[in-house]
């Protein structure tokens, strides 16, 4: 969500942009990156979507000053996978049935 023409990422609750709220977009989404929080990831794919996450991840990947390190990559990198999984899950649902039903528990 979008507040105003800021970011959601810039609100205070996420803690990015406490000391600049005309953060531009792209900072934020790599401080998101930087973080690595799953809600902060969600909500960047979400509100600016997966191609621009991914790119700014490349970004980050490539400065050698700012490059996480191999633990935290591969943990952004699977989070970043399974938010594209359900997000790929969900819209196959609502193309089949109209609705997204996403399943909490597993199947029995």
């Amino acid at each position: 969500m979008t507040i105003g023409n800021r970011p959601s990422l810039a609100d205070p609750a996420f803690g990015l942009a406490w000391s600049n709220p005309d953060i531009p977009a792209e900072v934020l989404v790599r401080k998101a990156l930087c973080h690595g929080a799953f809600h902060m990831l969600l909500q960047a794919v979400l509100e600016q979507g997966a191609a621009f996450v991914r790119e700014q991840w490349t970004v980050l990947l490539l400065d050698a000053d700012a490059a996480p390190s191999a633990r935290a990559r591969a943990e952004v990198e699977r989070k970043l996978r399974n938010i594209d999984r359900g997000l790929c899950l969900a819209d196959r649902q609502l193309q089949t049935n109209g609705s997204p039903q996403i399943r909490l528990h597993a199947q029995k």
